[in-house]
């Protein structure tokens, strides 16, 4: 539809977009306070191999190994091992208490090596935050466990350094700006076509019947059909009418003879 077109509707038709895109306006206002807010809070752990080295002796060649570390890129392996940890449908319904209203994800962060990144969305700032130490007190625990079942000797325990510390949590807007967006552009769309609606309901009452027969002239001559040439076509003549009378058509009486 060409642009200029519906502003010349809009303009004839104001009082009845305006209302409706005032409407619209209260109605993104109103949605956009009606979602609930959203806070993120970030924390990166890093894996790191201890000082005594993955043996107990490294000056022994059979020296007792830490198997988490007899590997090559073997931190890397731990991290995402205890990604897929914090991952686990039991964890995370630990981890987040079972509130639908908390997310969590874990992973490297993007950074390829042995990070271990955790990302926590809440209703709270406080709510946001508790989940990323929880899990990463749950990363620590996990870590040890594992390395005590593989009787790695304490000493070549991996080490976790905290790279960023579970942040305070941000507002996140994105959420709430996004349902208000949706919400604006339904009732522009309601706008434009309640406008157009009035606007071609107006146009047809304008607009004269086809179907009504036309009227006849003053004089009381009917209005004949004309042909295709725009002649008017001529009706037949009735034929004339012959009033039967005895003189027009006079009886002959016959006398019988005597």
């Amino acid at each position: 539809m060409d642009f200029w077109k519906t502003i010349k509707v809009l303009l004839r038709r104001w009082y009845v977009a305006l209302p409706v895109l005032l409407l619209s306006l209260g109605g993104a206002g109103v949605v956009f306070a009606s979602v609930p807010p959203e806070y993120e809070s970030t924390g990166t752990d890093l894996l790191t191999v201890p000082k005594a080295g993955a043996t107990l002796d490294p000056s022994k060649p059979a020296g007792i190994v830490n198997p988490l570390l007899a590997f090559d890129a073997s931190l890397t392996t731990t991290a995402q091992l205890l990604t897929q940890v914090l991952l686990d449908p039991a964890v995370y319904a630990q981890l987040t208490q079972n509130n639908p209203d908390i997310e969590c994800e874990a992973g490297d962060g993007g950074l390829r090596g042995p990070f271990v990144q955790v990302v926590c969305k809440a209703p709270t700032p406080d709510a946001a935050r508790a989940t990323v130490e929880a899990a990463f007190k749950r990363l620590s625990q996990e870590l040890v466990e594992r390395q005590r079942k593989l009787g790695a000797p304490e000493s070549t325990f991996i080490n976790v350094e905290t790279v960023v510390a579970p942040t305070e949590a941000t507002l996140l807007v994105g959420g709430k700006l996004r349902a208000a967006g949706a919400a604006l552009a339904l009732g522009l769309a309601a706008s434009l076509t309640s406008a157009f609606m009035i606007e071609s309901f107006l146009l047809r009452r304008k607009k004269p019947d086809a179907r009504r027969p036309e009227s006849k002239k003053s004089d009381g001559e009917p209005k004949w059909p004309a042909d295709d040439q725009g002649e008017r076509r001529a009706t037949p003549a009735a034929p004339p009418h012959h009033k039967l009378s005895n003189e027009a058509n006079p009886t002959v009486r016959i006398a019988r003879p005597g």
